[in-house]
Formats: C-alpha cells, sequence, structure tokens
C-alpha cells in the first residue's frame, strides 16, 4: 500500500522553501499535518469525500455513492467508527482520512476476514479493542518526508484518543510495506495473523496503546505542545465566535463539543 503525502513547497526557482501558513508564519515541519475528529456531519462528509478519491477513484476498491450530489465512499461499519481527518497546515488543505471502530460495538473487519490467529484473538479481545482503517492520504504527492509528517499526526492521534477512552490494544490490517513504515517510526506492532489476500498481500498486527505512547517521544511531544487532535466541531465554533478587541472568542463552547465520536 502506497502511502502518497503532500509536497514540500517549491520556490519559483525550483528550490525547496519552509513551509508556511497562509499568512506567511513559519510552521514547524513536526506540527506541519493537523488530526481533527470528524464530529459534526459537515466533517464527516468530508471524511467520506476524501475516502472516494482514494477508495473509489484511484484505487477503485469501492463503488462509492451519490449522497445530496456529492462523491462519497462509506461501508456498513461507519455507524460504529470514530472518524478523522488530516490538515495541510501551510495550504489549508484536507490531506488524510482515518477511522478507529471498536469491538464493543459490532464484530471488526479484521474479524470478518478471518486475518486474526484465533489464539491471539482470545487474547485480545478479552478487553475492548479497536481497528484503525481508512487510513488514507490524498494523492498529492510521494515525499518521503511529508509522508512520515502526515502518518505522525495521524498515529498520535489513534494513540490519544484510544487511552483516553481505555482502549489498549489497537489493530492494523495492512500491507506489508506499510507495516515496515509504521515500525519505521518507532510505532511497537505484534503480528497477530497470517498473510491473507484483501486487495493485495496483507497481515494483522496490534499495538498496546500504553507501550506506543511510552515508545514514541514525537507523539507524546505533540501531545504537549498543541495536543494530538483537535474537534472539528470546537474548531467551527471558534471560528463562528464573535472576538474581543484582544482577538480572542468571547464565547464558551459546550465541553461535550470536544468529547463528540
Amino acid at each position: 500500500m502506497a502511502w502518497p503525502g503532500v509536497p514540500i513547497l517549491e520556490s519559483g526557482s525550483g528550490t525547496k522553501t519552509r513551509p508556511t501558513l497562509p499568512g506567511g508564519l513559519f510552521v514547524n515541519p513536526e506540527h506541519r499535518f493537523h488530526t481533527l475528529l470528524a464530529d459534526t456531519h459537515q466533517a464527516r462528509a468530508l471524511h467520506f469525500q476524501l475516502r472516494h478519491s482514494v477508495y473509489c477513484e484511484r484505487k477503485g476498491y469501492e463503488a462509492g455513492l451519490m449522497v445530496d450530489g456529492v462523491p462519497q465512499e462509506r461501508d456498513s461499519t461507519d455507524r460504529f467508527a470514530t472518524h478523522f481527518l488530516v490538515r495541510d497546515r501551510t495550504s489549508d488543505r484536507w490531506c488524510g482520512t482515518a477511522r478507529l471502530i471498536t469491538s464493543t460495538q459490532t464484530l471488526l473487519p479484521v474479524q470478518r476476514l478471518n486475518a486474526l490467529d484465533p489464539l491471539m484473538e482470545q487474547k485480545l479481545f478479552r478487553l475492548p479493542v479497536a481497528e484503525v482503517s481508512r487510513l488514507a492520504a490524498v494523492p498529492l504527492a510521494h515525499d518521503r518526508h511529508n509522508q512520515r509528517g502526515l502518518l505522525r499526526a495521524v498515529i498520535a492521534a489513534l494513540m490519544d484518543y484510544s487511552q483516553q477512552r481505555q482502549i489498549p490494544n489497537v489493530l492494523f490490517l495492512i500491507a506489508p510495506a506499510l507495516a515496515r513504515v509504521l515500525r519505521g517510526l518507532g510505532l511497537p506492532m505484534t503480528r497477530c495473523g497470517p498473510v491473507i489476500v484483501h486487495r493485495g498481500k496483507r497481515c494483522a498486527f496490534s499495538t498496546h496503546v500504553a507501550t506506543a505512547m511510552e515508545e514514541l517521544p514525537w507523539a507524546r511531544e505533540l501531545i504537549d505542545t498543541q495536543g494530538a487532535y483537535a474537534s472539528y466541531a470546537y474548531n467551527q465554533a471558534l471560528t463562528r465566535a464573535p472576538r474581543s478587541h484582544h482577538g480572542q472568542p468571547v464565547t464558551r463552547v459546550p465541553a461535550e463539543a470536544t468529547m463528540a465520536g
């Protein structure tokens, strides 16, 4: 599975430049990609549209559907999933998606595909488990540095969200190539099933969330400096809020807005 990223900005002469925000402010490359919890109807619609561009238009894996005249990609497990969006701060464009499906609500895709070793499945499912799926990026470019930055942003958000909700283990059903990339980022992964053929060769891996948080310094740094993810609803409310003469929003957003999904 290829993981397309976002291109490094280039000047008119073709030389690489430091990424900047639209206003010209420098943005730390490590914080270029921002993950948001898709906790509104509008956010989930954006999530489904991005998935359509990847899984229907580019890969041809799914047929897709039209919702209010807009192409989207959905499946039966979406009603049990928590959805995420990734934004590139330098271009202010949506560039990636991910979702978490929890075992307390439905049979996970990895179970339906018989991709787990029976003994591993018995061990893992003694407690709630979540499966990561629809881990995708808009095919803007294939720049390795941006691939790593985007993946780091997503993984930090997924691990932080899972830890907050006391989900001890997270599953991935991914191609061996992507597994190597994730391990290269430092993500601890344990193989927990045979190689299966599902849109190419794939294998199930598990990650112990607490161990991942201990072994990923870049995830802890992201959480400490800006938070691994933010609520789309909360951000939209701040955008609409009236401002004081100091430029700060003066309305309060309900606390439950940040816990949706």
